[in-house]
């Protein structure tokens, strides 16, 4: 499988070391599942690699979830997924319309 960015929620199965994107980006909701053993974390940043979001899996078969509050959720400069043990995260978004 591959990163989908093409819809909402984002669907993130790889790290990588560049944006997914460098525009601004009102997340509601990050969820984490299917870290598959202990010791395994996630690791969100924005475009200046300040961390935004760090999970770490003290076990097999973890999952994690945080909403963000506010009108539009957390607005995030560029976002990053620089570490990802395993399992995948969904990126829920809002979109200003």
């Amino acid at each position: 499988m591959a990163n989908d960015t093409s819809r909402n929620p984002w669907s993130i199965d790889t790290a990588s070391a560049t944006d997914l994107t460098t525009d601004w980006v009102n997340v509601r909701n990050l969820q984490w599942i299917g870290a598959s053993a202990a010791a395994q974390e996630c690791v969100v940043t924005d475009q200046n690699g300040q961390v935004i979001w760090r999970r770490l899996a003290q076990g097999a078969n973890q999952d994690f979830e945080t909403e963000f509050q506010g009108k539009y959720g957390r607005p995030i400069n560029g976002f990053r997924v620089s570490t990802l043990g395993g399992g995948t995260l969904y990126v829920t978004f809002d979109v200003r319309g």
